[in-house]
């Protein structure tokens, strides 16, 4: 039985997403869903020109994915069984960009993802939204920084959507590395690793300390394998080292969201896999598909609760302060001392500025923050 599926974003990782289903014969009806009539309309032309077969059918709609009222007209009519978000308010090629320059590069990256959060955050909010609001709703997989934006997305909306990209890029360094280690094919090899954004960030830039606050697991044909600390380290820069940087890792984000997907929607058989966000959870952790499920599928030896304390810690690393429970006032704090101290400054402590720094966001709903009319929804001025 084929299966719908749409893509919000037809830029460069939506693309690949799309051209990887269709070189790997998924049974898929894809609609690739942007606001550019133009860039929807090259990159269908572009994905039905693939000479690759069978092939799932491609079409594309000019849709903003800030119009959540549309959104979730095209969600229904198109019965879909998947949606899968990759569009952010955030340059993230020109962010690779900068963080890559050997001037300003260091102290732009170890300001971390937390001061552009919202930019990720309004249209996963919004399709988050739409999503919910559908009958039947569908499965729901965020690529824009579910390490963070997944715990939002389920509180505000009351369901927890699956996450793409991130630790997920390891996964292929990581068996590759231990497979040559053990002399094995991989197959026998089982990879639990729990690590947050922060962490992928670091091993992908190559800096030269890891942060604390990850852990790796290896099983090799049943029995617990032992590298210690230095050699696990060792072996997590080589899985970094393996990703291509910024928009080329695209090719292996797109084909990490295509087999989770099989999984997810009972076309291919359960599998254990790394994913970013999983549960409404911060961080990374690995976890097990099966149709329509993911569970944390974690060492004997590892606590759930242990975890979720680390990926917390790891989060302000990457400059959020905290990501409270449901029902508090406050759900997201960014970490202001970063900000000011890149800029030279310290706003005074009490001042009004260092306040707003500390409460970036409310628990409003950005993607609401909108005014109304007839045809639709606009930004607020």
């Amino acid at each position: 039985m084929h299966r719908s599926v749409i893509i919000i974003g037809a830029g460069g990782l939506g693309q690949q997403i799309a051209a990887a289903a269709r070189i790997r014969g998924c049974r898929w009806r894809i609609t690739l869903v942007d606001r550019d009539r133009e860039r929807v309309d090259e990159a269908v032309a572009g994905l039905r020109a693939l000479a690759v077969a069978p092939s799932p059918h491609v079409e594309g709609i000019a849709l903003d994915a800030l119009d959540e009222q549309g959104l979730r007209s095209l969600i229904e009519a198109s019965r879909a069984d998947a949606v899968v978000n990759v569009a952010t308010l955030l340059p993230v090629e020109r962010w690779w960009a900068i963080a890559g320059r050997q001037d300003v590069g260091r102290g732009f990256n170890e300001l971390g993802f937390g001061p552009w959060l919202a930019l990720h955050l309004v249209i996963a909010s919004a399709v988050a939204s739409a999503v919910g609001a559908s009958e039947p709703r569908p499965l729901f997989m965020n690529a824009a920084y579910p390490d963070a934006i997944n715990a939002l997305l389920a509180r505000w909306h009351g369901f927890a959507p699956a996450g793409a990209g991130n630790i997920r890029l390891l996964e292929p360094g990581l068996r590759t590395a231990l497979s040559e280690r053990a002399g094995s094919a991989g197959d026998d090899l089982e990879i639990a690793l729990s690590a947050h954004y922060v962490h992928v960030r670091n091993l992908l830039m190559r800096e030269p300390e890891l942060p604390q606050g990850w852990r790796l697991s290896i099983t090799w044909r049943g029995a617990p394998e032992g590298p210690g600390a230095d050699e696990q380290r060792a072996l997590l820069r080589r899985a970094g080292a393996a990703v291509p940087r910024g928009a080329a890792s695209h090719t292996w984000t797109a084909t990490s969201i295509v087999e989770d997907l099989e999984a997810l929607l009972g076309q291919g058989p359960a599998r254990r896999s790394l994913m970013a966000g999983p549960l409404g959870m911060v961080g990374g952790y690995p976890v097990e598909l099966a149709e329509g499920s993911v569970r944390l599928a974690l060492p004997e030896d590892w606590d759930e609760g242990e975890l979720a304390a680390e990926q917390r810690r790891a989060a302000r690393l990457d400059g959020i302060g905290g990501i409270d429970p449901p029902g508090r006032r406050r759900v997201l704090a960014l970490r202001s001392r970063p900000l000011s101290e890149h800029h030279g400054r310290r706003p005074r402590a009490g001042h009004p500025r260092e306040r707003r720094g500390r409460r970036a966001l409310a628990t409003r709903n950005p993607s609401q923050a909108m005014t109304r009319n007839g045809s639709g929804t606009e930004r607020a001025p």
